[in-house]
């Protein structure tokens, strides 16, 4: 009597092996270290740049250090003075990086999520927090934003990617889930994530007088990137009828001196602030900042199109504001402003009935 041996199917094989292959492919680049050959630009005192070559030992916010190719020694520059960087990138990384890119949000999550998970160089696992940031804001995912958020900033405090922080700069009703994280937030180790928590916190009525006070003492923070946006959180909290144009004057000072990278956002409320005030042609300009010059939150910028081109209805300015909710359809079409834009459009192209005669209308 013959016994039948078990037999695995060619396919699967197959596919396990090249699933198998696929994580050894990215192990490897992430161990390689003696076999990687990173390539730096760097900007010189004198203004020139000159290339070096070697592997990336780490690259924060504050500086980059490389063990250079010949005699192996480490060199560390300044994180400004690096122009460029060319490195190895592992095939998740680079599908998830370009999903990002194409709108493909769900495409992006999964390949950078995979590469995370196989990625060992700790300056790359940043850049790829970063992106899972930034899909996260694509997506209006703030529990997620929030999280990775934090793992990119326990990992580097000083992080160049620091404008992605997911601060709430509308006050949206919030769920008792995000009611209870924020409240964590408000005692985290971390500045930038106890800011976070009080931009939540100042829509929720039962929490808002203490969100406000650690607001308050956020504002005299040594960290200027922190002491601005809470500077800016701030105005929120006088968006109320009276406010004067006077006191819009002073946001928008205080607007101008922030670096542009952290002006998405407090653009919102400047924007709000002219609206209230009455100058609505001065709201629509500060509101098309983030869409027009960094709307690496997609949320953020579709409202404030929406927004702007509500204040250019109310001047007449009907043909322009008709441009901007197209625009809104056009980029932002997965948000849920895009319905609004949506429904603005129908009802600017909507044909009007004509007037109709009455029985005491004469030719």
């Amino acid at each position: 009597m013959h016994t039948r041996r078990a037999t695995k199917s060619p396919r699967r094989v197959s596919l396990a092996v090249r699933t198998l292959l696929s994580l050894l492919a990215s192990a490897g680049l992430a161990h390689a270290d003696d076999d990687a050959r990173d390539e730096v630009v760097i900007r010189s005192k004198s203004g020139g740049r000159f290339v070096q070559k070697g592997t990336i030992l780490d690259f924060t916010g504050r500086e980059l250090t490389i063990r250079v190719t010949r005699g192996g020694r480490e060199t560390t520059y300044p994180a400004e003075d690096v122009v460029a960087v060319t490195t190895g990138r592992s095939e998740h990384h680079v599908r998830g990086s370009s999903a990002l890119k194409a709108g493909e949000f769900d495409e992006a999550a999964r390949e950078l999520e995979f590469a995370l998970g196989a990625e060992q160089r700790q300056w790359v696992r940043r850049e790829i927090l970063a992106l899972l940031v930034r899909t996260a804001l694509a997506t209006g995912d703030g529990r997620s934003a929030r999280t990775r958020f934090a793992l990119l900033l326990e990992s580097d405090p000083a992080t160049r990617s620091f404008h992605l922080i997911p601060l709430a700069w509308s006050n949206e009703p919030l769920d008792a889930a995000t009611v209870r994280e924020a409240r964590l937030l408000l005692v985290h180790e971390l500045e930038p994530m106890r800011l976070v928590g009080t931009s939540l916190l100042l829509a929720h009525a039962e929490s808002r007088d203490e969100a406000t006070a650690v607001l308050r003492r956020l504002t005299t923070s040594r960290d200027d990137r922190v002491r601005s946006l809470a500077l800016a959180q701030q105005w929120r909290t006088r968006l109320a009828p009276g406010l004067t144009e006077h006191e819009v004057s002073g946001w928008q000072r205080r607007f101008d001196e922030l670096p542009e990278r952290l002006r998405t956002g407090p653009n919102l409320v400047l924007g709000r602030g002219y609206e209230r005030a009455g100058q609505h042609d001065r709201a629509a300009m500060a509101l098309l900042w983030s869409p027009l010059v960094d709307d690496h939150d997609p949320y953020l910028a579709a409202r404030c199109l929406v927004e702007a081109a509500e204040s250019l209805r109310r001047i007449g300015q009907d043909d322009r504001a008709f441009v901007l909710y197209r625009e809104v359809v056009a980029r932002y079409g997965h948000t849920p402003f895009a319905d609004d834009a949506r429904s603005s459009v129908a009802e600017m192209t909507a044909p009007r009935d004509e007037a109709t005669p009455t029985d005491g209308d004469t030719e």
